[in-house]
């Protein structure tokens, strides 16, 4: 079977297209998404860690070729890192400003406004740091990124904060058939993240405040004591607002 012919037989119709929130199916369709294209993914998670590899200067990967052993191999040179840091070192510097252009005879002085305040989100964010992060995990090392923007509503419960993260190649699966720049033919993007277990459970006791209301601030302090797990004041300070504004 030639390369074209697996594309038309395992590229399908998006299956999302009928989504409804409480569908229960959706968890079924999601795994049969994953198993579809877990094999040309697994290809590219290999690949995409020996360049990792060759970034960070860890050449054991290579005796495993050769024979020899990691005692075998006194000396590593990396000649990877500097050419890499050197192009991510000429986009920082040469990095374009985002500005909102009015189309269609808008009014420019709106697009003004909306520049500046997509700036300040910018700037409390620290974007462009994260935009240079998308290019030196894509064009850098492993060839793919993608930059994730959504609301975070830990220190503004209410209007929330425009927060964007990198999310590099061994933290994303996607549709492997995807030949659209802006992604308009992918099917499907799953992310992954490895939290530790304090950073988890401040989490789930957020989202107990959020689901359930009715809990008490003495509920919550039993269950940190039986997990025996601590929380600072301004964490605590953080849990009272959310709480405080679900009862209002």
């Amino acid at each position: 079977m030639s390369a074209g012919m697996m594309e038309r037989t395992q590229t399908l119709p998006n299956i999302y297209s009928g989504y409804e929130d409480g569908k229960p199916d959706i968890v079924a369709q999601a795994d049969e998404r994953y198993m579809m294209n877990l094999s040309a993914w697994q290809l590219f998670f290999y690949e995409q860690l020996i360049d990792r590899k060759v970034y960070l200067g860890d050449q054991r990967y290579l005796n495993l070729y050769s024979g020899l052993g990691y005692d075998h191999q006194k000396w590593i040179f990396n000649n990877a890192m500097p050419v890499v840091n050197m192009l991510c070192g000429r986009q920082m510097q040469h990095r374009k400003a985002t500005k909102l252009i009015p189309v269609h005879g808008s009014n420019s002085k709106t697009a003004n406004q909306a520049t500046k305040a997509i700036q300040s989100v910018y700037s409390n964010d620290n974007t462009y740091k994260t935009i240079s992060s998308c290019f030196k995990e894509g064009a850098g090392i492993t060839g793919l990124s993608l930059m994730h923007s959504y609301m975070d509503y830990r220190r503004d419960p209410i209007c929330g904060d425009l927060k964007t993260e990198c999310l590099s190649a061994d933290m994303i699966m996607m549709d492997a058939f995807w030949r659209e720049m802006d992604l308009s033919d992918c099917q499907f993007i799953r992310t992954r993240k490895y939290l530790h277990i304090c950073l988890m459970t401040k989490h789930i006791l957020t989202l107990n405040l959020l689901l359930c209301p009715s809990n008490t601030i003495s509920d919550v302090k039993d269950s940190l004591h039986t997990m025996n797990i601590g929380i600072c004041a301004k964490e605590w300070q953080h849990l009272l607002l959310i709480l405080r504004h679900m009862k209002v």
